[in-house]
């Protein structure tokens, strides 16, 4: 009953242990590196496990960090902040404690912490060793499970130090296996049952606690119990524990070495010993060097745990913008296939992409190499961001390749073209990615900032703005596609005029608001007069620049909301909106006028061939179809050629 209380308590003590000293700035930098890698995080895990474990357990959880079979990540978002603490090996004892204790020895030397952090750092380098040259597992699993084998006796020591300094005392000169017996009477647990419990608490990982429940069993337990599938792992923790206590660094000072297990040696059987134990030997020295207190003034420790706090604050915030940023790529593609083919969907996109990337402004930013400027095409803004003004430039070097990657663009970097663009934007920061060249020396950007007081991009975000500025891209393409196709079907591609098509629309919608309106509607049906003179005397290609010329001519008369449009063959057609009979007329005899002094002042380039047209002129009638009007004006066109041509007639 005693020793189930003293367990109880012990236990309890173990969610209440003190945090660890200013280790941290060690491994804020590296924890949060893009992309993030197991492998560099164990390397810099010397004796600190609990840091970098803190340090994963706060990373996003949509990035994944799995990289082994031993999933630390997962194991470390279930574990708390206070019980992570456990695994701190840095606490170290300041002169004034030693002191007052009148003893040299007191603290981390005196409770066994200091051989501990050895004892576990030889382990995990000689299972990342041994692992190196095995098949079935990653060196850095094997690194961060030797690493971690010791969270029993760490726990055990920092939790209960005078015990532990009494079991020391005891232990002097016996063997391991009376170290369980003596733990289970003072302590009422022993530091194998300690760490399986840890494990059972934390949550971690089966491969883990595999290594806790066989690492100090005999031979014949671990091959009959231990699971298939982590029987390697913790083979290699086995054998990387006896190495550890063979070249100098025992996990208990003054124990009695006893020999190694059946399983042991044949992992051993044909290692060099000597190349194992230089990489042990210089990994425990340098982690030596790291543990030596550097502070003992209270404050002095205070502040640079401030200061730790606030850069991982700072890479926490990045971590999450980075993590928005790859999850937004997917949003913003998604949007931008469903608002294909609804007009313009570029402003959509961006506002998408400005939203879920957590951007206050987004602009089509534009590079001409001729007028040698930087100019806002286009501009978006959230809330009361204040929103760029489109049109507004600065000069910019024409042959500039600056921004032909995505990139981060920060005031304190001292390229011109940066800070010209920065000057643009109004603001100290902004993200940048290429849209692509046009033929006409223009370069297009996509240009994001979280506006002018907004806090700095986030390295990655600029390799997700270029994803995203690659749709634009391919949307502005689609746009100009289709544009493209809607010009080829609604104008003529020899002349430039409306196509009958679209000037059949065009009259449709005329007709239905006159009825509608009551305005007048005319149309005059016009024709080149003699025109096959031209092709059979002069050739087609000649004949092809005079029907240009013609609507050149004939689209500077009418008015802007006038339709010029090809009818067929060398037959024109121009619609008058609001233009009664009389106002016709009139602007048929000045189109008919201006043909005339056209060929007039031409002939020598036409063959002295004369040039003029014929023009018959109709106004709507109630109720009259569009077919009926161009009838009419066909008609009327018939009656100037059979009069002399060069003329204009109404249509009865």
């Amino acid at each position: 009953m005693r020793n189930v209380s003293r367990a109880q308590r012990l236990l309890e003590g173990l969610r209440s242990l003190p945090a660890p000293s200013g280790a941290p700035q060690r491994l804020l930098a590296l924890a949060f590196a893009e992309p993030p890698r197991l492998p560099a995080l164990a390397e810099a895990v010397r004796c600190d496990p609990a840091l970098a474990l803190e340090l994963v357990r706060l990373a996003p959880p949509a990035d994944p960090r799995k990289e082994s079979g031993l999933d630390l990540a997962r194991a470390a978002r279930e574990i708390a902040p206070a019980q992570l603490r456990l695994l701190a090996c840095t606490a170290t004892d300041s002169q004034d404690d030693r002191e007052r204790a009148g003893d040299e020895h007191t603290g981390d030397e005196r409770c066994g912490l200091t051989a501990l952090r050895r004892w576990s750092v030889a382990t995990a380098v000689a299972a990342r060793e041994l692992a190196s040259n095995a098949r079935g597992v990653e060196p850095e699993t094997a690194y961060a499970a030797g690493l971690l084998a010791g969270i029993g006796r760490i726990a055990v020591a920092v939790a209960r130090p005078d015990e532990s300094a009494e079991l020391r005392a005891r232990l002097e000169g016996r063997s391991e296996k009376r170290l369980v017996q003596l733990e289970r009477e003072l302590l009422g647990l022993d530091h194998e049952s300690v760490g399986i419990a840890l494990a059972e608490i934390w949550n971690l990982p089966e491969e883990l606690c595999d290594v806790l429940g066989f690492g100090e069993r005999s031979a014949e337990q671990f091959e009959r119990d231990c699971p298939r599938e982590t029987r390697e792992l913790v083979g290699l923790v086995r054998v990387a524990q006896h190495l550890a206590t063979q070249f100098g660094f025992p996990a208990v000072d003054g124990l009695r070495a006893e020999p190694p297990s059946a399983d042991v040696l044949v992992l051993l059987e044909g290692r060099d010993m000597a190349s194992l134990a230089e990489p042990i030997r210089r990994e425990v020295a340098r982690a030596a060097r790291e543990l030596e207190p550097r502070e003992t003034d209270l404050e002095a420790v205070a502040s640079r745990m401030r200061a730790a706090k606030g850069v991982l604050a700072s890479l926490l915030a990045n971590s999450e913008r980075r993590r928005q940023a790859a999850e937004s790529v997917n949003i913003v593609l998604q949007d931008g296939l469903q608002r294909l083919g609804d007009g313009d969907a570029l402003p959509g996109v961006l506002y998408r992409a400005m939203e879920s990337m957590g951007f206050r402004r987004i602009a089509h930013l534009e590079a001409d190499g001729k007028a040698r400027t930087l100019s806002v095409v286009r501009a978006l803004a959230l809330g009361r961001v204040p929103r760029l003004r489109e049109g507004a430039w600065v000069p910019f070097p024409a042959d500039t390749r600056a921004f032909g990657t995505p990139a981060v663009i920060r005031i304190e970097e001292g390229a011109p073209e940066h800070q010209l663009l920065l000057e643009l934007l109004g603001c100290n920061s902004c993200v940048i990615a290429p849209l692509g060249t046009s033929g006409d020396q223009r370069c297009g950007y996509l240009c994001a900032d979280r506006g002018p007081l907004g806090f700095c991009g986030v390295e990655g975000e600029e390799r997700c703005l270029g994803i995203i500025a690659d749709q634009a891209r391919l949307l502005l393409d689609f746009q100009a596609l289709t544009r493209e196709k809607e010009r080829m079907a609604t104008q003529d591609p020899l002349t430039g005029a409306a196509t009958r098509r679209r000037l059949m629309d065009r009259l449709d919608a005329l007709v239905l608001q006159g009825r509608q309106t009551r305005l007048a509607l005319s149309l005059c049906l016009m024709d080149l007069d003699h025109f096959k003179k031209f092709n059979d005397t002069l050739g087609h290609q000649v004949g092809d620049r005079l029907l240009q010329d013609l609507v050149e001519v004939v689209g500077a008369q009418v008015r802007k909301g006038d339709l010029v449009a090809r009818y067929g063959g060398e037959e024109f057609v121009v619609v008058l909106p609001s233009c009664d009979v009389e106002g016709a007329v009139r602007s048929a005899e000045k189109i008919r006028e201006a043909v005339f002094a056209f060929g007039r002042e031409h002939a020598s380039e036409y063959g002295e061939l004369s040039i003029s047209i014929s023009i018959g002129v109709a106004t709507l009638a109630p109720e009259e179809t569009p077919a009926a009007l161009i009838g009419r004006a066909d008609a009327a066109l018939y009656q100037a050629k059979h009069n002399g041509r060069n003329r204009v007639e109404l249509a009865s």
